[in-house]
């Protein structure tokens, strides 16, 4: 069984600001996120395709979820732009 990896694409034009947080899982319920990407292990960087960077955190709360005070959610933040190797 192959492990997925986590591959970002922004539209738009749209580039995050400095510690704008995304929840790209968001758990209504007392269950568990299992398993991690292959390329993003929690407190890893990951880039999308136009060079933002992002950390992942497998074990966060969204704070507008009042359905459930647990953290069970998985998050990406920026850290800001990060330059694109030459």
């Amino acid at each position: 069984m192959t492990t997925p990896n986590l591959i970002l694409s922004l539209i738009n034009g749209f580039t995050p600001i400095l510690n704008e947080k995304f929840y790209i899982v968001d758990l209504t319920s007392a269950a568990l996120a299992t398993g991690v990407f292959g390329n993003a292990g929690g407190g890893t960087l990951v880039m999308d395709l136009s060079g933002n960077s992002y950390q992942v955190n497998y074990f966060d709360h969204d704070p507008d979820d009042l359905s459930n005070a647990l953290f069970n959610d998985i998050s990406l933040t920026s850290p800001g732009m990060t330059p694109l190797p030459e």
